[in-house]
C-alpha cells in the first residue's frame, strides 16, 4: 500500500504538499466508499469475499501505518477443526488443560471460586465460543467457523451500534482478525508468549499488548466513517466493556457464570489491554505500540499502571523459593506454582473483603509474588510469597492478607499465618501441625529475590515514509477541509417541541422548554437515535432507542440494557420492576438506584409495537429524580405512533 502512494508523489514532499493532501484524502475516500460498494455481495465463499478483504486490508494498513508482509485470505473451517487450532493456541499460550487443573486448585483453595466449579468444562465452552473467527499464527489466513454463531451478536445494544456503524456481522469478524494479523505479521508478537521460566501473570500482560493493540485498531476501523477514533472517545474502557463479548468472543452470559476472579482474567487482555495501548498511543503514538513488543510488559501490574511501564519503570521481582521439603518433613508434590501479580492479587482480596475498592487498594504496590500449592502428607499447604515497592505498601497488604485468609479458613476450616518481614509478606494457609507451619516459615526465609532486567521500550524516530502513515498526520490531512456535521434532516422533523422520526414513525413532544434535543455523534455520524438534555440540571436526560421486537427466543433489549449496567456499574441494583400501559402501548418501567461519584436513578421503559420496542432511558441524580420525574413521565406519554 506504501508503495502504491510513493508512485502516485514522492514522500519527501508529504508533509507540505497540498496535491499529496488531496489526493491521499481521495485515495481513502474510495477505500471507504468501496466497502459500501461491496457489501451488497459479499459472500465468505466467493470471489466478492476476497475482494472484500483487499479493501478492508488496505484501510487497515493505512489506520496503523504497517503493512501486510502476506495479503491475507479468507478460509471457512468446521467446528472439528476450529477446536484443533484453538487447543493448540492456548497451549502455546500456557492455558492448556493441564495448566487449568492447576489453576483451579488454587483458586478453589483460595475461596476465589467453589470447590464444585469446572473451570476446564467452562473454558471448553469458551474455547468453542472463541473459535469463531481465528487468524493463523503468521497471519496469512482468516478463519470463520461454520456453522457458528458470533457471542455477544444476539445483544439488541450491540446490533443497534453496529447498524449505526454500518457492518456486519462477517465484516466485524473479518476486521476482528485482520487486525490481530497485520501487527502479528510485522512485529512478532508470537514471541511475547515465550517468557522463559513459568510465569502467568507475564504471559497474561504479553496477551494485553497483543489484543489490546488489535482491540484499538479494530475501533479505529469501526470508527472509519465518524472522523475520529480510538484516542476521541470519553470513555474507552466502557465503550469496550460494551462490546466484551464479541471483540473477545465469550458469550456474556458465560462470562456473567464465571467467578469474578476468572471473569477478570479472561477480559482483562481485552478491556485492561485496550487501556494500556491507549496509553502508549497517547504518550508516543503507534511507534510506541511498536515498540513495547522489543520491551514487552513484564506484569499485570504495567498494564493496570501504564506509568510504571514506560515512565516510573516499575519492573517486577522475581521470587524463587527454597525446597520445602526437610520442612515438610517428607516428599511434596507440587500442584500449582506460578505468579498470581497485581490481577490475581486483587481476586483474592476481593473474593473475601468487602470492598472492591479495598482490595484494589491493597494489592496496588505489588513487586512481585510466588503462589505454591503443595500436597503434603497433612494435606495441601498453600504458600503466598510477596513483596512490595514499600514498607506502607506491605503494611496495607498484610492487613487486607490477614481479613481475607481469617474469613477463608472461618468459611473453609484449616488455618493461617500472615507475616510481614520489611516489604515482603508471607502467608501460609493450610491442615497441617502448627509446628510444621512454623518449620515452613523458618525455611521460607531462604527466599532468593531478583529484579527482572528489562529495558524500557525505545520508540525511533518515523523515517518520512512511516511519518506520512503515521494516524496522527493522516487525519490531520482529512481535517483540512471543514467539518462536517452531522446530517439530522435525513430522519427528523422538528417543530418547536415536538419531534417526529421519519424512519421509524414516531413523534415526541418535550414537556417545556426546559430540554433541548441533542444527539450523541462521533465525528460526522449519529450514534444514539434521540437524547435530550435539560437545560438547568446537568446530566440529566432522556434517550430513545428503537429495536426489533424480539422473538420467543431472543435477548429482550431491556434486559440487555440491565445486564450491562448492572455488570459494568456492579453498585446499581433495581429498586421496582412495573407492567403498566403508556400511551396505548404495553410498557414496562425497571428503576436502578446506584453511584457514579454520586447517587444516580435511572429509569428504563420499553414500549411494545407490533414489529418494534422502543426504550426510554431517564436518568438524573437521585436527589432530583422526584423532581424531575412528573417531566420524565410526560415525555413518554407524548409518544405516539404515527401511520
Amino acid at each position: 500500500m506504501r508503495t502504491l502512494f510513493r508512485e502516485i508523489i514522492p514522500v519527501s514532499s508529504a508533509t507540505g504538499n497540498r496535491t499529496l493532501i488531496i489526493m491521499a484524502a481521495a485515495v481513502f475516500a474510495m477505500l471507504i466508499g468501496g466497502a459500501g460498494a461491496a457489501r451488497a455481495d459479499f459472500d465468505c465463499g466467493g470471489e466478492p469475499c476476497a475482494q472484500r478483504i483487499q479493501v478492508m486490508s488496505a484501510v487497515l494498513e493505512l489506520l496503523r501505518g504497517l503493512e501486510f508482509k502476506a495479503p491475507p485470505s479468507l478460509e471457512k473451517q468446521s467446528p472439528e477443526q476450529a477446536r484443533e487450532k484453538i487447543l493448540a493456541l492456548r497451549a502455546r499460550e500456557g492455558m492448556d488443560m493441564d495448566s487449568l487443573a492447576a489453576l483451579q486448585l488454587a483458586y478453589s483453595t483460595l475461596g476465589m471460586m467453589d470447590r464444585d466449579f469446572d473451570l476446564k468444562a467452562t473454558f471448553a465452552e469458551v474455547n468453542r465460543q472463541h473459535a469463531r473467527s481465528m487468524f493463523d499464527a503468521d497471519g496469512s489466513k482468516v478463519y470463520i467457523t461454520e456453522p457458528g454463531s458470533t457471542p455477544g451478536w444476539d445483544s439488541p445494544m450491540v446490533r443497534k451500534a453496529m447498524e449505526a456503524l454500518d457492518l456486519s456481522e462477517v465484516e466485524f469478524l473479518v476486521a476482528r482478525e485482520l487486525a490481530h494479523a497485520l501487527p502479528a505479521q510485522n512485529l512478532d508478537a508470537a514471541a511475547l508468549f515465550d517468557a522463559g521460566t513459568k510465569n502467568g501473570d507475564r504471559a497474561l500482560a504479553a496477551r494485553a499488548l497483543a489484543n489490546g493493540d488489535a482491540v484499538m485498531l479494530l475501533v479505529d476501523f469501526l470508527l472509519r466513517h465518524t472522523g475520529v477514533n480510538s484516542l476521541a472517545l470519553k470513555n474507552p474502557g466502557m465503550a469496550i466493556s460494551q462490546f466484551a463479548p464479541s471483540v473477545s468472543l465469550v458469550d456474556r452470559r458465560t462470562l456473567a457464570d464465571l467467578p469474578a476472579a476468572v471473569r477478570a482474567r479472561l477480559a482483562f487482555p481485552f478491556v485492561q489491554g485496550y487501556d494500556f495501548g491507549l496509553a502508549l498511543r497517547q504518550a508516543g503514538g503507534w511507534p510506541l505500540v511498536n515498540a513495547a513488543y522489543q520491551s514487552p510488559p513484564l506484569s499485570s501490574e504495567q498494564i493496570l499502571h501504564p506509568e510504571k511501564y514506560f515512565e516510573k519503570r516499575d519492573v517486577p521481582v522475581e521470587i524463587v523459593l527454597p525446597p520445602l521439603e526437610d520442612a515438610l518433613g517428607g516428599p511434596v508434590t507440587v500442584m500449582y506454582d506460578d505468579v498470581f501479580g497485581e490481577l490475581g492479587m486483587r481476586g483474592f482480596l476481593a473474593a473475601w473483603l468487602d470492598s472492591q475498592t479495598g482490595a484494589e487498594t491493597a494489592a496496588a504496590g505489588w513487586g512481585g509474588d510466588r503462589v505454591t500449592l503443595l500436597h503434603t502428607a497433612d494435606g495441601p499447604l498453600l504458600v503466598m510469597y510477596t513483596t512490595w515497592d514499600s514498607a506502607e505498601d506491605a503494611e496495607e497488604f498484610e492487613a487486607a492478607a490477614n481479613k481475607a485468609f481469617g474469613a477463608l479458613s472461618a468459611a473453609r476450616g484449616g488455618s493461617a499465618t500472615v507475616q510481614r518481614i520489611a516489604r515482603d509478606v508471607i502467608a501460609l494457609y493450610g491442615h497441617g501441625a502448627p509446628e510444621a507451619m512454623s518449620r515452613v516459615s523458618s525455611a521460607l526465609l531462604r527466599t532468593a529475590k531478583q529484579p527482572v532486567i528489562a529495558p524500557p521500550p525505545d520508540a525511533h524516530a518515523l523515517d518520512p515514509d512511516s511519518a506520512f502513515f503515521d494516524e496522527q498526520l493522516f487525519y490531520g490531512m482529512l481535517t483540512q477541509a471543514p467539518p462536517r456535521k452531522p446530517d439530522l434532516s435525513r430522519n427528523w422533523i422538528f417543530s418547536g417541541n415536538t419531534f417526529e422520526h421519519k424512519h421509524y414513525r414516531y413523534r415526541l413532544t418535550a414537556p417545556s422548554g426546559n430540554w433541548v434535543f441533542q444527539p450523541f455523534t462521533l465525528g460526522n455520524q449519529v450514534i444514539t437515535e434521540f437524547t435530550a438534555f435539560h437545560k438547568g440540571f446537568v446530566g440529566s436526560e432522556i434517550t430513545l432507542e428503537t429495536f426489533h421486537k424480539p422473538g420467543p427466543h431472543e435477548i429482550d433489549p431491556l434486559e440487555d440494557m440491565i445486564l450491562f449496567v448492572r455488570q459494568q456499574m456492579g453498585s446499581f441494583e433495581v429498586v421496582s420492576d412495573r407492567r403498566t400501559t403508556i400511551a396505548g402501548l404495553p410498557a414496562r418501567e425497571v428503576t436502578l438506584k446506584g453511584a457514579l461519584i454520586i447517587p444516580i436513578t435511572a429509569r428504563y421503559t420499553e414500549l411494545t409495537g407490533k414489529d418494534r420496542v422502543f426504550v426510554f432511558t431517564c436518568a438524573t441524580a437521585s436527589y432530583l429524580y422526584e423532581k424531575l420525574k412528573p417531566e420524565f413521565d410526560a415525555f413518554i406519554a407524548s409518544f405516539e405512533l404515527l401511520k
